[in-house]
């Protein structure tokens, strides 16, 4: 992540279309990032978050979950309907 804040970086930047790298590189991390996320961690950060915020952000996350579960879903359904 050291690459965003490089001397370097600003000169692409300040060409049309210069973002262009670093959006890819973001886009890079968040997905590495996303690969280790697993219930172990979601209940870690509910944990903190209830330490944090309280009990009542829980149930925002709780919905962010469910619509992410319902959408994994619905994709696995498809993909099945698509190998009959």
């Amino acid at each position: 992540m050291g690459y965003f804040i490089l001397p370097i970086d600003l000169i692409p930047d300040l060409l049309p279309g210069g973002y262009t790298d670093d959006f890819s590189g973001l886009f890079g991390a968040l997905v590495t990032v996303s690969m280790f996320i697993d219930e172990e961690v979601k209940l870690n950060a509910k944990d903190r978050i209830r330490i944090w915020v309280g009990a009542s952000a829980i149930s925002d996350t709780d919905s962010v979950d469910d619509k992410l579960n319902k959408k994994t879903d619905q994709d696995e359904q498809e993909d099945k309907d698509k190998d009959k």
